[in-house]
């Protein structure tokens, strides 16, 4: 696990650097505030919410200095949780494959205040809203191009795919999930796209497994988003893993609908389905798929000969 010391150093030199600005910035603006309040969320708050108190102070010290500022505030809050999750993670039996992802996450994290633009630290953009997540163990890091966060599955899966789906949806709700929460909802990482394949997607399944076998209160895993819709098989087919292997494996996708986002997302990376868009031959659509946690477990003891999730 990281070094103690090497978070120390950080904190110390960043406290340092906000009160040459002004010494009294952190008087009038605690870190301890930023750090409680995050903590105070509930178990299963988006990764992405931040609250209308952080809120408030964030827009002050932008007023009241500039973008630099703020962005060695969030820096030296980043240290500080990177410190305090270190020390939890010390204390609880965690798996070993996931303490190696915290770690190279923390690294990753502390070595890019270094080489990213202040604009990174923009607490209304997702990539940092995904450092702060993971080092305030809002989320877990997987492996691959993947992340968790605990979350609980919305209900409009039930109703927003036709009179058929409704009843399929609530038997599965009823005699699969146990409950619409908590489960671990998957989202993906645009940073790590390297990693973004099927070898890569079962080992994060099976790291998930060995999170569920720590946890029995946790129902499963699900995610949402037009990467689950049946229609990739003919627009996308290298994409399909991430439907068939769950369903091949008694997980169920139901459709939720298209969005903008879906539309922009879909066609942003691909010639072939932005060309099938225009033609009026696809219409990206999103879709839920739940893998309870039974079946995904029953799934894993099948893999033995994957080797380490590590």
């Amino acid at each position: 696990m990281l070094e103690q010391g090497l978070t120390d150093n950080y904190i110390r030199e960043l406290t340092k650097e906000i009160s040459t600005i002004d010494h009294n910035i952190l008087h009038k603006f605690p870190i301890e505030v930023y750090l409680n309040d995050i903590k105070s969320y509930p178990e299963l708050c988006d990764y992405n919410y931040i609250s209308p108190k952080l809120n408030a102070i964030f827009e002050n010290i932008q007023s009241e200095y500039n973008d630099h500022t703020l962005t060695l505030y969030h820096k030296l809050a980043i240290s500080c949780f990177i410190k305090d999750t270190v020390e939890s993670l010390r204390r609880e039996h965690m798996p070993d494959s996931i303490l190696d992802l915290y770690q190279e996450w923390f690294e990753r994290v502390l070595k890019d205040f270094s080489t990213q633009p202040d604009d990174y630290y923009n607490y209304k953009k997702d990539p940092f809203l995904k450092d702060l997540g993971g080092c305030s163990r809002r989320i877990i890091p997987i492996g691959g191009a993947w992340i968790i966060e605990l979350s609980g599955i919305g209900r409009n899966f039930l109703v927003s795919g036709g009179p058929r789906q409704f009843i399929d949806a609530l038997q599965f709700a009823l005699f699969k999930m146990g409950g619409f929460k908590p489960f671990y909802q998957i989202h993906t990482v645009d940073r790590y796209l390297d990693g973004f394949n099927q070898k890569e997607r079962d080992l994060c399944y099976l790291r998930i497994c060995e999170l569920l076998e720590l946890n029995p209160r946790i129902r499963g895993m699900y995610a949402a988003s037009w990467l689950y819709d049946p229609q990739l098989e003919n627009t996308s087919p290298r994409l399909a893993y991430l439907r068939v292997v769950p369903e091949q494996n008694k997980a169920k996708a139901f459709r939720i609908g298209t969005s903008q986002s879906a539309i922009r997302l879909s066609t942003k990376k691909s010639l072939t389905r932005k060309r099938l868009y225009k033609e009026g031959k696809y219409m990206p659509t999103n879709y839920i798929i739940i893998w309870n946690r039974k079946d995904l477990l029953e799934w894993a003891d099948t893999q033995a000969g994957m080797g380490k999730t590590a």
